[in-house]
């Protein structure tokens, strides 16, 4: 009896240990996802931001037979759905679509409930793309010196649409009148589809635009291209000169799109992430659509994205301390 009872024991023991071995190499990674994930998303649906997460969220549903829920979460510059990834639970589940309103501008300006350095996980920097001034055609304006002369003859007389406070195209606008001299007026969007809306009407004349918002519209000549943003001229317009080329050297503003999730995520989940995202970004059809957005698909790591985002807080912060621009 005592024999019989020592091989149960030893018998029950190996089970079990095995069964913890078998669960113990089944890395998290491995079996993520297994339900459906969440992409929140800042800004009303139509923006660049918009664009981006629909494309990740399409070919990633492929990649890993999961669905893969695009959620709009507009306001406060972006803020409000930054605070929903911060708060969440850092299972790889919900994850943010990070632009330079809500990880830099915004919190540098609005100071929300969130620390944008502490509160995420860097997964990584997917897509860069150049803004642009674009006009209204029925701006009596062709250049970049045209524009700049007709709003300081007419101080306050002019103003230009964001797609919010705190966001990059502000910070282009605030820049400009801090440059030029002139006075032109902020008015901010809950997203750039809607500042975009405004700008075809002519209600708002002008904006610091970001690229793939304002292309189709620069395309079939419903807004007016002066200047791409860059060092270098856009593949997408090649007739447009960059703001150096235009007279106004060193006046360059880009929007950048990565993806962050809540902190404390595990390593092995944001590694998952960050390579499925590479791999997205490597098919040719991805690459395509994205320099159709006047893009750059980048997919660097949660290293490198890290210590770009630092970078960034630092350099705009410089920039919102040196124009005095306070929040809205």
């Amino acid at each position: 009896m005592n024999s019989i009872r020592k091989y149960l024991t030893f018998a029950l023991g190996s089970i079990c240990g095995f069964t913890g071995a078998a669960v113990q190499a089944q890395a998290p990674s491995e079996s993520f996802p297994n339900k459906p994930v969440h992409i929140i998303v800042s800004f009303a649906p139509g923006g660049g931001v918009d664009q981006v997460a629909r494309i990740l969220g399409t070919e990633l549903a492929k990649l890993w037979n999961q669905p893969v829920v695009i959620d709009s979460r507009p306001g406060a510059g972006g803020m409000i759905g930054a605070e929903m990834t911060s708060k969440a639970a850092p299972d790889g589940y919900l994850v943010q679509i990070s632009t330079p309103n809500s990880d830099t501008l915004g919190p540098l300006l609005m100071k929300p409930r969130y620390d944008t350095l502490r509160d995420f996980t860097p997964i990584t920097l997917a897509v860069q793309v150049p803004n642009v001034l674009v006009v209204n055609p029925n701006l009596p304006v062709k250049t970049m010196k045209e524009l700049v002369d007709l709003a300081k003859s007419k101080p306050g007389s002019l103003s230009f649409a964001s797609s919010g406070p705190g966001s990059i195209q502000q910070l282009g606008g605030e820049a400009f009148n801090a440059m030029t001299g002139a006075q032109a007026v902020h008015v901010p969007y809950k997203g750039s589809g809607a500042a975009i809306i405004d700008l075809v009407a002519g209600i708002v004349p002008m904006s610091f635009e970001t690229s793939g918002t304002a292309l189709p519209f620069i395309r079939s000549g419903k807004l007016r291209a002066l200047a791409v943003l860059a060092s270098h001229r856009s593949d997408m317009m090649p007739d447009v000169p960059t703001s150096a080329e235009a007279g106004f050297p060193g006046f360059e503003f880009s929007t950048w799109y990565g993806v962050t999730g809540p902190a404390g995520m595990p390593a092995d989940i944001t590694a998952k992430w960050q390579q499925s995202i590479a791999k997205v970004l490597q098919q040719p059809a991805v690459q395509e659509r994205v320099k159709q957005m006047g893009g750059k698909a980048v997919a660097n790591t949660p290293e490198q994205f890290k210590a770009f985002r630092e970078q960034e807080y630092e350099r705009v912060g410089k920039i919102v301390k040196q124009m005095g621009m306070k929040g809205e």
